[in-house]
């Protein structure tokens, strides 16, 4: 007992001070523990143990740390295994793009409207080239791949924007291929290459044809610039399929600057064009229709018997009618010829556009009662008018039919019967598209059948019925259209190559009334109607020479030339398509 208390003295003294050894035996011989003392006893004397709390949280920390790891672990080898082995295969492997060939766009006679120019080298994508004809805008242009500021690319494909090229660039565009090289970490190439094949995209055949497209771009442009006016547009289409042929608005913008984006100048002279180049006035310039509207009433007022073949008006060259505000001033509403035109029945009020008559059988007059304007608003919507015709390619804008609930929406007013006279001739909020009224006159023409224009050469259109008219009524409609060329406003379509039936129209626009919009709408051919049409030459002053009727007049002329077989002509000894005359005089028809 007294040598285990003396060692706990010792020991216990020891550790007030360091110990102290005089050589390295002395280390090794209390190693040895020749004392024989009790070790673990020792240890407890001299060793406090760790609190639990910290031991717990240094454990905690580790176990943290190991799951970090094992998680770090499982998101690169397992999870990310995949994309990172990628990323190592990039890193290793230079790739050059095989650029895919965009698809060509062409005419329904095969032409080329769109194609890809030769490239050399793999680096340099194909080049877009277009027509150089005008009248194409409908085409749009494409967006080239992009590159940053390291010359590395970052958009590799050719996009298409507006027209043709942006609503088919998925059967365009192709898809790209690759050039693979194995390369070491400075860039050098170590190892064969590999070839992943581009797909070239689907070639586009539409329903245009060019020569018609560009004859008619031509015509509307020569009109537009000889006339004074701001802005022209004009469509073709068959009314059996829907197919159209020419659809053309001026001006334009080119697609081959578009694309290119090298022309500045030209560029910026599009932007600032108050003429708005942009906008395709086929399908959302909006138009008060003025007498073009007329067939329609007309088409109304013989199906609902407000009138026959045989009614009869006396036009004067005004009607009146009370004013119930002031007795002394009755409300006058006046024809465009001074004078009238005598007695007329429906298909010289069509040949001549005679207003009042279509005051009457609209708002009503004397002994004719009138289709009033639910009628109105019931047939011409009927035949798709203030309505978008679902083309698929283009933006449409819809338009609008007055109605009284229309006028008490916008002026807070009620309606009265001059606003249904002014209705009847196209007038007083009236707002169509020339693709709008091309297909609602090719409604007239094949006997009631709407149907959907399309651009694609071979498809088509939806088809549409109008509700139930009496077969006569067409027929009647038809022949004061084939009169409104045989001895009415559009007698400069009178040739011999093709019978045309058509409706001119003359719409007032501006607050001030001293500027007009000309129309010409129509069919042919007039025995067997297969195609319609509708121009429009946009804001010029009323005092004009120039209208739209003279535009398809030079239209049709070029198109003999160009697309003789269409016509069926036959081409004299010199190999060129016989052509008519112009009529005697500035070949202007009357300005109703």
């Amino acid at each position: 007992m007294i040598r285990i208390n003396y060692h706990r003295k010792k020991i216990t003294s020891s550790m007030k001070s360091k110990p102290s050894y005089k050589n390295l035996e002395e280390i090794f011989i209390d190693s040895e523990n020749i004392s024989g003392l009790d070790v673990d006893q020792m240890q407890n004397v001299m060793n406090s143990k760790l609190p639990s709390f910290p031991r717990a949280i240094v454990f905690s920390i580790m176990i943290l740390f190991l799951l970090g790891i094992g998680v770090k672990l499982y998101n690169l080898q397992v999870k990310g295994g995949e994309k990172y082995m990628t990323i190592a295969e990039k890193n290793r492997l230079a790739s050059t793009p095989l650029w895919g060939q965009r698809g060509t766009l062409l005419d329904r006679n095969g032409k080329l409207l769109a194609w890809n120019s030769t490239v050399t080298g793999n680096e340099d994508f194909p080049r877009r080239t277009y027509i150089e004809k005008p009248g194409f805008s409908m085409l749009g242009y494409i967006e080239y791949p992009k590159k940053d500021k390291k010359g590395q690319l970052w958009q590799k494909e050719l996009k298409g924007y507006e027209g043709l090229e942006k609503t088919y660039n998925e059967l365009l565009r192709g898809e790209n291929g690759s050039i693979y090289k194995e390369v070491d970490s400075t860039g050098k190439e170590i190892g064969t290459q590999t070839v992943v094949p581009p797909k070239n995209g689907s070639n586009v055949i539409t329903s245009v044809d060019a020569n018609m497209q560009s004859a008619l771009f031509n015509a509307l442009s020569t009109s537009m610039n000889d006339g004074g006016y701001q802005g022209a547009a004009g469509i073709i289409m068959d009314i059996q399929t829907g197919e159209v042929l020419a659809m053309t608005s001026a001006p334009e913008f080119s697609p081959q600057v578009f694309s290119d984006r090298t022309d500045v100048a030209a560029i910026r002279d599009y932007f600032n064009d108050k003429r708005k180049p942009f906008l395709n006035r086929v399908t959302s310039g909006l138009y008060s229709p003025g007498s073009t509207i007329k067939p329609f009433i007309a088409l109304a007022a013989l199906n609902e018997g407000t009138v026959t073949a045989d009614t009869t008006v006396d036009s004067t060259g005004a009607i009146e009618i009370p004013n119930r505000y002031n007795p002394d001033k009755p409300s006058i509403y006046r024809d465009w010829k001074k004078g009238g035109h005598g007695v007329t029945n429906v298909t010289k009020a069509l040949a001549e556009s005679v207003n009042t008559y279509f005051y009457a059988i609209g708002g009503g007059y004397k002994n004719i009662k009138g289709i009033g304007i639910k009628n109105i608003e019931k047939y011409t919507a009927g035949f798709g008018l203030a309505s978008e015709t679902g083309i698929s390619f283009m933006d449409e804008k819809k338009g609008n039919l007055p109605t009284p609930s229309w006028k008490q929406k916008l002026f807070k007013e009620n309606w009265w019967l001059g606003d249904t006279y002014i209705t009847s001739i196209g007038q007083y909020g009236f707002q169509v598209t020339p693709i709008q009224l091309a297909r609602g006159i090719g409604g007239i023409a094949n006997g009631g059948h709407l149907v959907t224009p399309v651009i694609l050469k071979g498809e088509q259109g939806a088809k549409s019925d109008v509700f139930d008219i009496d077969p006569h009524a067409y027929e009647v409609i038809r022949d004061g259209m084939r009169q409104t060329v045989l001895s009415g406003t559009a007698w400069v379509l009178n040739l011999s190559q093709v019978n045309i039936a058509a409706k001119t129209g003359t719409a007032q626009v501006g607050t001030d009334k001293t500027r007009i919009n000309s129309w010409v709408t129509g069919f042919f051919p007039y025995e067997n109607p297969r195609y319609s049409f509708a121009l429009v030459l946009e804001s010029a002053p009323k005092t004009t020479t120039v209208t739209a009727s003279w535009a398809m007049r030079q239209f049709l002329k070029q198109s003999f030339i160009d697309s003789p077989d269409f016509w069926g002509i036959q081409k004299n000894n010199s190999g060129v398509a016989d052509l008519p005359s112009d009529a005697p005089g500035s070949g202007i028809e009357l300005i109703e």
